[in-house]
């Protein structure tokens, strides 16, 4: 992932499970983590760690972004030095492996909070949602057919993304 595109997943997270049922009623859809009922000692969890994970988020952010600078100021020169440009570039790979593990043990840290019935609604609910978005791809889909018949295009060759998942 690139360029803070962690901020807006874990924003939204961290406001869904501060928000309670409340927001589940208000949208359902909007993240699976809304339809849970988390106890007051369940959010109270949450919010400590979703605090200490943006605390060290943001240092990795900035790690990430330096080294991206840095690559880029390697790669400037007419004629990049090879080395420079190597070395740049394992410090961005290691600042997004960094970055990766830390997504990785925000998520493993809250799943441990939720009870078994709740990581049952928890991927009870991803499901749905990853079959109404699949719906929603195959609706457009089929709208852009139409289209294109309509304007009398030939038919598009099926996309790569189209069916599976």
């Amino acid at each position: 992932m690139s360029r803070g595109c962690t901020r807006l997943p874990l924003a939204v997270a961290a406001a869904a499970l501060l928000a309670g049922p409340a927001a589940a009623a208000q949208k359902p859809a909007a993240a699976p983590w809304r339809q849970l009922t988390l106890t007051e000692a369940q959010r109270t969890q949450l919010k400590g760690i979703q605090d200490q994970h943006a605390k060290d988020a943001q240092a990795v952010r900035e790690r990430l972004r330096a080294a991206r600078r840095q690559l880029a100021d390697a790669m400037r020169p007419d004629i990049p030095d090879e080395a420079a440009v190597k070395a740049a570039a394992q410090a961005v790979a290691a600042a997004q492996t960094e970055q990766s593990v830390l997504q990785a043990r925000l998520k493993a840290q809250r799943m441990k909070v939720l009870t078994p019935e709740q990581l049952q609604q928890l991927t009870d609910a991803r499901a749905r949602a990853a079959e109404r978005q699949a719906r929603a791809s195959e609706r457009r889909a089929r709208a852009a057919d139409r289209q294109d018949r309509a304007l009398g295009r030939r038919a598009r060759p099926a996309a790569p993304w189209r069916g599976r998942r």
